[in-house]
C-alpha cells in the first residue's frame, strides 16, 4: 500500500513537471512571437526616422532656394 501511495505522488509530481513544461514552453513560443514583431518595428521606425531626416534635409534646400529667389 505504501508503494501504491508514493508511485501516485511520484506521477503527480511528474504531471505537474510535465504541465510546467508545456507552460514554460509557451511562454517562449510567445516571447519569440513578441521579439520577432518588436524587431519588425523597429526596423520600419528606423526606415521612418531616416525618411524624416531626408525630409527635413529637402524642406532646407527648398527653403534655402526660395530665400535665393526672394533676394533676387
Amino acid at each position: 500500500m505504501r508503494f501504491n501511495n508514493l508511485f501516485v505522488t511520484f506521477r503527480l509530481f511528474v504531471n505537474r513537471l510535465t504541465d510546467g513544461e508545456e507552460i514554460i514552453r509557451e511562454h517562449l513560443r510567445s516571447l519569440r512571437q513578441r521579439e520577432a514583431a518588436l524587431n519588425a518595428l523597429e526596423k520600419e521606425n528606423a526606415e521612418l526616422h531616416d525618411k524624416v531626416n531626408l525630409l527635413i534635409q529637402e524642406k532646407g534646400a527648398v527653403t534655402r532656394e526660395l530665400e535665393r529667389t526672394k533676394v533676387s
